[in-house]
């Protein structure tokens, strides 16, 4: 995929595997290495001042490259470009300036928050990072307003909250450096739905304010309807389909996207496609199957998909597709 004028951040490409060591600690000589592979080739575009979800099973690879993209973790190849600008290449030091405008909100936000810090200390720092910009400091106090809290919770501990506050403490810290893009993950999935949805009204209404872009890393295609502009399907290790939200979500074209989407409770039952049932569990990132990466599991599956690795390909306006069934 290449760059454009539309994206304020762009991977071309990306990939990120691990080694594991496998045998015997005490032999030396019988142990050997295996190969995760967690990001294998993904292309995305996160749209200005709009949201790109990222959905699939657990192992996907999700998580991963939400890290990759905020560079938390280095990929193994491929290219990061934000506005234009290649981060790959950078050195730690020259990394820093554009990290202040990558932000991630991890899904427990008891455990990315200090315990042995009040609110006001954990949104010091992440401030004054904020105000090198323009040289204006904004307020804790207000900081928490924006978030929906009042100035009390400046003087409480993590354990003191509840999980839908610690999550918006956690959102605060993001938005304290004025950051350009925030990566999302599963920030919702530990909330009672009442408060997931309080959440998901916070992130739109603070969106249309501040005009930040969004990773939206979720399993839960409900909350995704809500929020997505564009969405990207992953399934070990790769985007199997991509498309506006509302192209995606009426038309879905990949096997693995249809059986997502026909889990979604709604009261519509006569929808325009039929749903397939899937077979078994996501194979392992470590044994990749041969061929399509999905046909293990695919009720679509036929003999091509066992050998052929599909490459995506245009289905429409606004839809890529990677599956052999409309080549």
């Amino acid at each position: 995929m290449g760059r454009s004028n539309q994206g304020i951040l762009h991977a071309n490409n990306l990939v990120k595997f691990f080694e594991e060591d496998t045998g015997s600690i005490v032999d030396f000589f019988k142990r050997r290495k295996r190969v995760i592979k967690a990001v294998d080739g993904v292309n995305i575009e996160v749209p200005r001042s709009q949201t790109l979800a990222l959905v699939g099973e657990s192992g996907c690879g999700k998580s991963t490259l939400g890290r990759i993209i905020t560079t938390l973790i280095k990929p193994s190849s491929g290219e990061i470009f934000f506005d234009n600008k290649s981060l790959s290449k950078l050195s730690r030091r020259q990394l820093m300036p554009f990290q202040r405008l990558l932000q991630i909100v991890f899904q427990n936000p008891y455990s990315s928050l200090n315990p042995r810090k009040r609110v006001g200390q954990i949104l010091h720092d992440p401030l004054i990072l904020g105000s090198q910009e323009d040289g204006q400091l904004e307020s804790a106090e207000k900081l928490l307003e924006v978030v929906g809290l009042d100035s009390s919770f400046l003087s409480k501990y993590p354990h003191e909250m509840s999980g839908g506050q610690r999550q918006r403490i956690a959102i605060a810290r993001a938005l304290a450096t004025r950051p350009k893009v925030i990566v999302f993950d599963e920030i919702t999935s530990a909330l009672d739905v009442s408060v997931q949805a309080q959440i998901i009204n916070l992130l739109i209404q603070l969106q249309k304010e501040r005009g930040i872009s969004y990773v939206f890393i979720s399993h839960d295609l409900s909350v995704v309807r809500q929020l997505a502009h564009q969405v990207s399907v992953m399934y070990l290790g790769r985007i199997v389909e991509k498309a506006s939200a509302d192209v995606l979500f009426d038309s879905p074209k990949h096997p693995y996207t249809q059986i997502l989407l026909s889990a979604i409770p709604t009261p519509n039952f006569r929808a325009s496609w039929n749903p397939f049932s899937i077979k078994g569990e996501p194979p392992s990132p470590i044994n990749v199957p041969k061929g399509c990466r999905f046909n293990p599991r695919c009720p679509r599956v036929f003999e091509k998909c066992k050998t052929n690795d599909p490459k995506m390909i245009i289905g429409g306006t606004d839809h890529e597709i990677s599956c052999l069934l409309y080549k």
